[in-house]
């Protein structure tokens, strides 16, 4: 996150230069990744943002296997070489944006090799964001001595355009949109929206090894620990991987069914079945059943209810 400061006492007695260019917005969806954002001629500063494309196509297949993925609901705000050459350590450690008097201390932007250029991210909420809604000036000091006013013509019209088609696509995703972000960033609630948090991302990340794609039903949200904070259950059936086993949870027919409680965050519990459907136990817990094959179902395994007794789900 920024620090705003009351003022920018580094540019008190620092040359500024008038960088005389304009804006130009970026949007792209390849059918993997959605890219937006707006940027200065010669890319000399960018504010920009990525999020998976609706589309879910794999990374690889579209080209895009080597994108630096920003977070969840998060812009990348970049300066070229042109600007600041590579310095030993590769690290600018006190870059600020001052908006109209106010400067805005960024994280430390750090040297990409991939790239070619310093980069640092920061959340669609920051008050950085806000400031530069309305700001009438805005100049850029690098920290090392050198500092650029920029115009600021249409540069708040193309970042909020371009936080809404990247919010837009992480809600999509099943991610819930901020609370801070607002009006900021309209998007449209898929069927999913809310239900995708980090720690799922997260567990599918590391067990797919490589970028997935989920449907809409893939994962839904039921209070089965009765804490009145509703659990996530992840069913593979619904996920693809994009490495070389595309289903590496579900086999001829099972699939391996994850359920992550809010009262014991970091510790799924795993069934396998064909399916689910969330029902009452005969003690009045609401429960899990499981669709299974049918010499499985023969064997009145598809009959047993799962719920949760505070430690461990039982029948």
């Amino acid at each position: 996150m920024t620090r705003a400061l009351p003022f920018a006492a580094a540019l008190v007695c620092l040359p500024v230069m008038v960088m005389g260019q304009t804006w130009q917005n970026i949007a792209a969806d390849t059918g993997g990744l959605i890219y937006a954002g707006t940027v200065a001629p010669e890319y000399s500063l960018t504010f920009t943002c990525n999020a998976p494309s609706p589309q879910r196509r794999s990374l690889i297949e579209t080209d895009d296997h080597e994108t630096i993925l920003n977070g969840p609901f998060a812009m990348f705000i970049t300066l070229s070489a042109e600007l600041v050459r590579p310095v030993e350590g590769g690290v600018l450690p006190a870059v600020t944006v001052t908006l109209d008097g106010t400067g805005y201390r960024l994280p430390p932007l750090r040297w990409d090799e991939l790239y070619g250029e310093w980069m640092v991210e920061l959340a669609m909420a920051d008050p950085l964001f806000g400031a530069l809604a309305a700001a009438s000036d805005l100049v850029l000091d690098s920290g090392v001595g050198a500092a650029w006013r920029y115009p600021v013509d249409g540069l708040a019209e193309g970042v909020g355009t371009a936080m809404s088609a990247c919010a837009t696509g992480w809600v999509q995703a099943g991610f819930a949109l901020p609370a801070q972000l607002g009006a900021a960033a309209p998007v449209a609630q898929p069927a999913m929206a809310g239900l995708m948090t980090a720690e799922i991302d997260a567990h599918l990340r590391r067990e797919c090894a490589a970028p997935y794609t989920i449907t809409d039903r893939a994962i839904a949200g039921h209070d089965l620990d009765r804490d009145g904070v509703p659990d996530r259950i992840l069913d593979w059936a619904g996920v693809t991987c994009g490495g070389a086993i595309a289903r590496p949870y579900c086999g001829a027919a099972n699939c391996s069914i994850d359920v992550f409680l809010s009262s014991r965050p970091g510790d799924p519990q795993s069934f396998l079945g064909v399916g689910y459907t969330v029902t009452q136990a005969v003690n009045g817990a609401p429960g899990l059943r499981f669709g299974g094959t049918a010499g499985a179902c023969a064997r009145g395994e598809c009959d047993r209810v799962f719920w949760w007794d505070g430690s461990r789900f039982r029948d």
